[in-house]
């Protein structure tokens, strides 16, 4: 009797946790806060920002179903008086799926060797809020070794905009838990084969006048 008993109480369990798995990542609703954001930044984030014009690029569907993406921004950010560029990677979905599959996970999967542990970078954008990114570089037989940094933003309902990323996947993943919208968004850019600091990069410029626009749309 004992027996059958702990089996229905662990039946029930089961049942509950999906369910609970189910109602947290809309899996039978809409998720409408992630749909009304992915609205917003892919119809008002500019092309064009300061001196920086972009060009747009398609991202496939099976890709963006994998990121977890309702909505997405995919531009390379361009200064024609430098011809330095910066990658856009904006995305907007559930915890669940934009938690995961960042640059030291997906990179080495498709062949890129990371050059080092992702740390902490902190952007000096002169924004209200937090700019705290990971970064690393990695780099591909044939191929012009790539920076990549890149963080997430929960929204809220007061303060200002933070994007805040740790070393630590546990930290991040109980600090963006449940989020029905999750910002992920990427900065990358090509460096010299040899390694040069985060620093030296072109996305320091970029994030000055970047981060700026998209904390304001996030708001609005």
């Amino acid at each position: 009797m004992l027996r059958y008993l702990a089996l229905g109480l662990a039946f029930v369990l089961i049942v509950a946790v999906a369910v609970y798995d189910g109602v947290l990542n809309h899996r039978w609703t809409a998720n409408t806060e992630a749909e009304d954001y992915a609205e917003l930044i892919e119809e008002h984030l500019p092309a064009e920002i300061g001196d920086w014009k972009s060009v747009k690029y398609e991202v496939d569907d099976t890709i963006l179903r994998v990121a977890g993406a309702v909505g997405y921004v995919s531009r390379s950010y361009k200064k024609d008086s430098t011809d330095e560029a910066v990658k856009v990677w904006l995305i907007v979905g559930p915890f669940k799926h934009v938690i995961r599959h960042t640059p030291d996970i997906c990179y080495p999967s498709q062949d890129f060797r990371m050059m080092y542990r992702p740390e902490t970078y902190q952007f000096d954008a002169g924004v209200d809020g937090k700019a705290q990114f990971l970064t690393s570089s990695f780099e591909k037989r044939g191929e012009m070794r790539q920076r990549v940094f890149w963080s997430w933003h929960k929204p809220s309902d007061s303060g200002p905009i933070d994007w805040v990323a740790s070393t630590s996947p546990r930290d991040n993943r109980q600090m963006y838990a449940g989020t029905p919208a999750l910002f992920k968004l990427y900065f990358t850019t090509l460096q010299p084969q040899e390694e040069t600091p985060p620093e030296s990069s072109p996305a320091n410029e970029f994030a000055k006048v970047f981060l700026p626009v998209i904390n304001e749309l996030i708001l609005s």
